[in-house]
């Protein structure tokens, strides 16, 4: 039953819209495109909230698994929110969340941090996609929670956190895998 409220007080936390009420307001006061200081704010609150939901599963004495379920949840409430008809983000900056709770809180290194941020900029900055870098950045942050002798709640959490990112961003990720002139099948 602590497992059920906690994920969905996870859920409910990571439901809450942060960029599509920052692009609502920008939208509805004549701006087609958001400034990139209100981008960073929302996709920081987004980040953030899974970090709370993690927070709190672990304040409330919950175990691994708990914690794991809770940033899951509260994933899962970005990527398909209540409160915005379950059209959310892709669960990049949800994972980041999650990576960084696993550090302040689950006494992982700070690697477990910091190279995948690493690789997700580098990648963004060299190839301009996101959905690389959010693919490519989640499969390395599991390994690196796996090297760092991470416990199994938290493997399975980064591995399902992996999936999920791939499974948002499988279109992208065809349609450059196809402009590109690879014959990648992703679908």
């Amino acid at each position: 039953m602590e497992l059920f409220v906690i994920s969905l007080v996870g859920y409910l936390i990571g439901s809450i819209p942060f960029t599509h009420w920052m692009e609502s307001y920008f939208h509805k006061h004549g701006c087609e495109k958001p400034p990139l200081e209100a981008v960073i704010f929302a996709s920081s609150l987004d980040t953030m909230k899974v970090t709370l939901a993690t927070y709190l599963a672990n304040q409330a004495g919950g175990h691994f698994w708990a914690v794991g379920c809770a940033g899951l949840a509260a994933a899962l409430g970005h990527c398909y929110p209540l409160f915005a008809r379950f059209r959310g983000g892709r669960g990049v900056c949800a994972f980041f969340g999650f990576l960084l709770a696993l550090w302040v809180f689950g006494d992982q290194s700070a690697a477990v941090l910091f190279f995948p941020l690493l690789v997700f900029w580098l990648l963004l900055f060299t190839t301009g996609k996101a959905a690389v870098a959010g693919f490519f950045a989640a499969w390395e942050a599991l390994i690196c929670i796996w090297a760092n002798g991470g416990p199994p709640s938290c493997i399975f959490a980064a591995a399902m956190f992996s999936f999920l990112i791939s499974f948002r961003y499988r279109d992208s990720l065809h349609r450059q895998s196809a402009d590109a002139g690879y014959s990648v099948i992703l679908r």
